[in-house]
């Protein structure tokens, strides 16, 4: 079964309201044929980084094979044209990438309907550009139409850090990530439920969920929560991240994950994704 990766690990007070406004404008036979979900299928063994409408999708630095799904519909705010963008490095610093090593890389997209199991229908093959010599980094974009029916806030009323003093930043978002672990270390679900509202909002909306899948998928996040009570690790071997379009901002750790999470006493380990951004003409941070 298709493993469903998300945005992050968050979500939203559950009301209702959402799913009702955005069905009603859509017929059943509409609904069948427009509920198209899209996918990315990626092999790599290198050091990189997926870019999907300026939000930095996936990042790998470790050695071996990666191959997997990842679905794209929470990132793709409207219909219409959507980027997709490749940054690929040698993993040891001194190496080059040759044109024969690239020809061992795919990235692709798919869509399914209705969340079907594979296979699934191909979007666009993303070939790789030819390179005329080796290099120190390899970077390529593709774009493609997305046909989704509904429309979702964006980052448009965001403000840029990238001209914020760093420092300043960095203090700013370690404070919001301490709040959060504190939320889960206290076992606190209806406070983490609340400030990931909107993040889960669109996530649902995104991914078609009705008031039943909505419920259960609120109630797996809240139990998960919920076993971390009292489990939350100290926040440590951080960096400040910005993703390509200047509005995002986290923390991760030298392996490119988050920082936040738990390991309960069987040892298992829960990590809990957190992205921010800051609506023009506001001061505080909040969970996008």
């Amino acid at each position: 079964m298709m493993k469903a990766i998300l945005l992050t690990i968050s979500f939203f007070m559950l009301n209702g309201c959402l799913n009702n406004k955005a069905n009603k404008s859509l017929t059943n036979t509409e609904k069948t044929k427009m509920n198209k979900i899209y996918y990315l299928h990626y092999n790599f063994n290198a050091d990189f980084e997926i870019i999907f409408n300026g939000v930095s999708l996936i990042r790998n630095n470790k050695i071996g094979v990666v191959n997997d799904y990842q679905y794209l519909n929470p990132y793709i705010n409207k219909k219409g044209v959507q980027t997709l963008s490749l940054k690929i490095k040698p993993h040891e610093k001194d190496d080059l990438l040759t044109e024969n090593y690239l020809k061992n890389i795919s990235i692709d997209i798919y869509y399914s309907e209705n969340d079907e199991n594979p296979p699934f229908k191909l979007v666009k093959k993303c070939e790789l550009k030819s390179i005329e010599k080796p290099l120190k980094i390899f970077i390529d974009s593709w774009t493609f139409e997305a046909e989704v029916p509904y429309s979702l806030v964006g980052l448009e009323n965001s403000q840029s850090f990238l001209d914020k003093d760093q420092n300043k930043l960095l203090e700013k978002v370690i404070e919001k990530y301490s709040n959060v672990k504190n939320i889960i270390n206290n076992g606190d679900t209806l406070k983490y439920l609340e400030i990931y509202k909107k993040s889960r909002e669109r996530e649902m909306n995104s991914m078609y969920y009705d008031v039943s899948k909505q419920k259960e998928y609120l109630n797996s996040l809240s139990k998960r929560v919920l076993s971390s009570k009292g489990f939350m690790q100290p926040i440590s071997d951080y960096k400040l991240f910005i993703h390509p379009n200047g509005k995002l901002v986290q923390l991760v750790n030298s392996n490119g994950s988050t920082p936040l999470y738990s390991i309960d006493n069987k040892g298992k380990r829960k990590s809990y994704g957190l992205i921010l951004h800051q609506l023009k003409g506001a001061n505080e941070l909040e969970v996008y």
